[in-house]
This record gives structure tokens, sequence and C-alpha cells, in this order.
């Protein structure tokens, strides 16, 4: 069995500016191919808890 690795770029925010970051992370992760969790589940994760408390630190 041959092992790779895969390089790939799913894109970025508009800036580096805490707005920016936080517009990027609410559109990638609520895409229900990136987190595999049910609408309300998946919304509740993304806007309550994931991007309130990453996007600063991540821009």
């Amino acid at each position: 069995m041959t092992k790779g690795i895969l390089l790939v770029n799913l894109g970025t925010p508009d800036s580096p500016k805490p707005r920016a970051v936080w517009r990027y992370l609410n559109e990638f992760l609520t895409d229900r191919r990136v987190i595999d969790f049910p609408w309300l589940k998946r919304q509740l994760l993304v806007r309550g808890i994931i991007s309130p408390f990453r996007h600063r630190a991540s821009a």
C-alpha cells in the first residue's frame, strides 16, 4: 500500500481582520461536507462556540 499526502487550499478570509475571519469561519464550517452534523447542531457549534472564540485568535 502506497501512502501519500494531499495538499488542498480550501480558501482564505478576504483580509486578516477579525470580521473577515469570522465570515470565513462561518461560511466554511457551516458546510455540511466539512462538519457532518445535523443543520441545527452544526449552526450552534460554529456560530455559538467556534467563531466567537476563534476569529480573533486566527486573525
